[in-house]
């Protein structure tokens, strides 16, 4: 345990306004155990209890939640070392008094104590696992849609609009994003809360495909080669057309369309029913969701979902 001291660009500081306050709360209590190189044992109960002595119902989800938040911020540095966990507080040596003692703890892999220095490959401990990046960077955001309650804004980042282009392959999922950005706008009654908004999207989404069609490509456009073109098999066996009759009575027309009608289907061998799906995302969400339908509907003991490849 050392003396830390907080510097007065804290209340200025992007990443301590982005964290909540038992986070905040959290991170500054870590500076009053730390040792004098800015070290400490990481496991939660640990934490927990070092950390929040006096207070009831602090739960280990809370500690791990928070030590996980400062870690994905670039703040706290979490390492394993002969099956332990600790960390390392970011930028010790910036802000604190220099100290020569030992620290009680194992150095993280490759991590610069001090810039002037080289960094510390001497002497380094063979079996160190960094847990979690340090240099993760934010994820890229396409637009920010207003919403109701305590969370005004949702961001809608591009890694989550490129998993929609999977599912929803029969629409402009950018042009809808703004769509539905739009009539929130001009709409400020019938906007969401921030954890509706997923549903929301997804809705909004469904929607559209349902209003467009999907329309695969041809063959013989140019930006797509015919033979790497995702096209079903004209002729399906006919219990898959016979239990995709019972499919849609079961989920609508709308959600038909968006999860069944891109299916393929190559028939039931020996109790499992085989098919094929366009992308990787929509075979993950088509298993999560429908599988025991579709074991239902087929009679079907098993379900083989694969990518379709280009052959």
């Amino acid at each position: 345990m050392s003396i830390a001291y907080l510097h007065d660009k804290i209340r200025k500081s992007d990443s301590i306004n982005n964290l909540t306050w038992f986070e905040e709360v959290f991170f500054y209590r870590l500076l009053t155990i730390c040792d004098g190189c800015g070290r400490y044992d990481a496991r939660p109960k640990v934490l927990k209890a070092d950390l929040f002595q006096l207070k009831d119902g602090i739960t280990l989800k809370q500690i791990e939640k928070a030590l996980n938040r400062l870690s994905t911020a670039g703040m706290v540095l979490v390492y394993t070392y002969d099956q332990r966990t600790f960390l390392q507080l970011v930028n010790w040596e910036k802000y604190q008094d220099a100290r020569d003692e030992k620290s009680d703890y194992p150095p993280p892999p490759e991590y610069v104590e001090n810039k002037s220095r080289a960094k510390p490959t001497e002497n380094q401990p063979g079996n160190v696992k960094l847990l979690f990046p340090i240099d993760k960077p934010p994820p890229e955001v396409f637009c920010v849609m207003p919403c109701e309650g305590k969370k005004q804004e949702y961001k809608v980042t591009r890694e989550y609009l490129s998993e929609m282009s999977g599912l929803y392959r029969g629409i402009d999922i950018e042009r809808e994003t703004l769509n539905a950005l739009a009539w929130l706008k001009n709409n400020p009654t019938k906007r969401k809360t921030h954890n509706g908004m997923t549903r929301f999207l997804g809705s909004w989404y469904s929607k559209a495909q349902n209003n467009a069609p999907i329309r695969l490509p041809v063959a013989g456009q140019e930006a797509v080669p015919p033979e790497q073109v995702y096209q079903k098999p004209e002729n399906q066996p006919e219990e898959w057309v016979n239990a995709l009759n019972s499919i849609r009575e079961a989920v609508g027309n709308q959600c038909f369309n968006t999860w069944f009608d891109p299916v393929a289907c190559h028939g039931i061998r020996d109790g499992t029913l085989e098919l094929t799906v366009p992308t990787e995302s929509f075979r993950t969400c088509l298993i999560e969701n429908y599988k025991p339908l579709l074991l239902k509907a087929t009679g079907a003991k098993e379900i083989s979902v694969r990518q379709w490849k280009a052959s």
